[in-house]
């Protein structure tokens, strides 16, 4: 069998992302004690990574307005999970960061999910596994930075 093309990939690729997220999103909403959507989730996991990040960063890299996102923020806010923060620099931007609730929060969610979709991949063989995270780390690699499209 000849060696799979990039388009061969990208079809495999756009085939398997809308299960995957549906199994994400299950996995996050099931046992969901904290009562978080998937954006709360989201925005809370993109915080603990880029703490002191402004509005529009996030709502860029979701793909949202700012508007729509900012309701969400609001929510966390409110919950005691996310701080607004304005730096002495510049007052016209503020930052967002997690409280130690949220930080504590967004752990414990994590932990919960990565634990549940464990199972699913132990029903894989060794080598399974092996390919599936060779071929995770090759796309974390390759969408990392995003690239400039003509």
């Amino acid at each position: 069998m000849a060696s799979p093309t990039g388009a061969d990939c990208a079809a495999l690729l756009l085939d398997t992302i809308p299960p995957l997220m549906r199994a994400l999103r299950r996995e996050a909403s099931e046992g969901n004690a904290a009562e978080l959507s998937v954006l709360q989730f989201r925005t809370l996991s993109y915080l603990s990574r880029n703490d002191g990040a402004a509005l529009g960063e996030i709502a860029g890299t979701f793909d949202l307005s700012p508007p729509t996102l900012s309701k969400t923020v609001d929510g966390l806010v409110r919950r005691g999970l996310v701080r607004r923060a304005s730096p002495d620099e510049d007052r016209r931007r503020l930052s967002l960061s997690l409280t130690r609730e949220g930080r504590d929060l967004t752990a414990q969610v994590r932990r919960r999910i990565q634990g549940r979709l464990a199972v699913r991949f132990d029903e894989l063989s060794a080598a399974q596994r092996s390919t599936v995270h060779e071929a995770l780390q090759a796309l974390t690699e390759v969408f990392a930075t995003p690239k400039a499209t003509a």
